[in-house]
């Protein structure tokens, strides 16, 4: 419209000073009105196919970009928001893998810890296991456990005691037992026992200590060994004989029954002057053991523990153990450490 206006003012001034005719006038206004009009149409074409050039690039980044196509601040915006939320993911992602490994971390701390303290009590058990190495039986490491046999202060009848002890191999301590014995009386005294018994002969063993196998014996009469017994290593061993020694003892009243008075398989004597250790073994029977003078200390197991004494034989009576109860090799027996034992000593016919 601007070019319109003045190209109308212009004519209206030429008409004014030339004063040029109507048609002539009109022949130029309506050739400048349609130059006005071309260029605008011009102008307006180039400005839709910008426009649309510009769609066009819009919509080819929109695709490359995925996001909805808008002006450059929106797109700024969105580009700096999903800038923020990668940020913001990233942060947690690290923060959360930091996390994950200080756990890891503590976990295998706990776990290193754990595996510490076991070693140290393995340590601490081997060492309190060790430490009973090579020592006597009784020092060894084993549980000893004193004052839980059952003791009496009488003799039981024969009916009794086979029901509540020997039917079930359950020890028990009869004190004062056989005090009233002749032999109890009279075997401490070593000219008694010369003047009255002094022919009588006894296979005595040349050793007091277990050796690992049978020991080596020699055949003396009892006059003979009470000379060399308190000097020599001799231990007498020996079933009793058949002879008048007999006489001075007597079958305990808790055996005086005909159900067990057969079954009376032997009766030893058994002589030394002390530190005397026999071999670890279990009898096929039960044993009744009366000490006439002196001290004896016992130590019992129970017999479901007869395989952690290594036994060297199951087929005789009398299953003996290998093991040294002088110098108890754990190394080699380690089961052995395993038993709890009981412990009966100081026994006294005259208590």
């Amino acid at each position: 419209m601007m070019a319109v206006f003045v190209g109308s003012l212009a004519a209206i001034v030429y008409i004014q000073r030339e004063r040029i005719d109507y048609n002539h006038l009109w022949s130029v206004l309506i050739q400048r009105c349609t130059e006005t009009q071309d260029q605008d149409t011009d102008q307006l074409e180039q400005t839709e196919h910008q426009s649309k050039d510009s769609l066009n690039i819009c919509r080819d980044s929109s695709q490359l970009s995925n996001s909805p196509c808008g002006d450059a601040s929106n797109l700024n915006a969105n580009e700096l928001k999903s800038s923020k939320d990668d940020n913001v993911d990233s942060a947690c992602f690290e923060q959360e893998t930091t996390a994950t490994s200080s756990k890891e971390q503590q976990v295998t701390k706990q776990n290193e810890n754990l595996a510490c303290s076991e070693e140290k009590k393995a340590i601490s058990e081997e060492d309190k296991f060790l430490s009973g190495h090579m020592n006597k039986l009784g020092e060894h490491g084993s549980s000893i456990i004193e004052g839980d046999i059952e003791e009496l202060n009488f003799v039981p009848n024969g009916r009794d005691f086979y029901e509540h002890f020997l039917r079930k191999r359950k020890p028990l301590v009869m004190r004062g037992a056989i005090k009233n014995w002749p032999a109890v009386q009279h075997w401490a005294n070593e000219s008694y026992l010369r003047e009255k018994y002094g022919d009588v002969v006894f296979d005595v063993q040349l050793t007091k200590k277990y050796e690992g196998e049978f020991p080596a014996k020699k055949t003396m009469n009892l006059n003979e060994f009470l000379s060399i017994y308190k000097s020599e290593q001799v231990y007498l061993d020996c079933p009793f004989p058949h002879s008048a020694m007999i006489q001075d003892i007597f079958v305990p009243y808790c055996l005086q029954c005909e159900e067990i008075m057969p079954s009376i398989a032997s009766t030893h004597l058994l002589f030394s002057s002390g530190n005397t250790s026999s071999s670890c073994h279990m009898d096929g029977y039960e044993n009744l053991l009366s000490l006439i003078a002196g001290t004896k200390e016992i130590l019992v197991a129970n017999p479901k523990y007869v395989e952690y004494f290594y036994p060297s034989n199951h087929t005789t009576v009398n299953i003996e153990s290998p093991i040294d109860p002088e110098a108890v090799d754990l190394k080699k027996f380690p089961k052995l450490a395993e038993i709890p034992f009981y412990k009966v000593s100081r026994l006294s016919p005259k208590v």
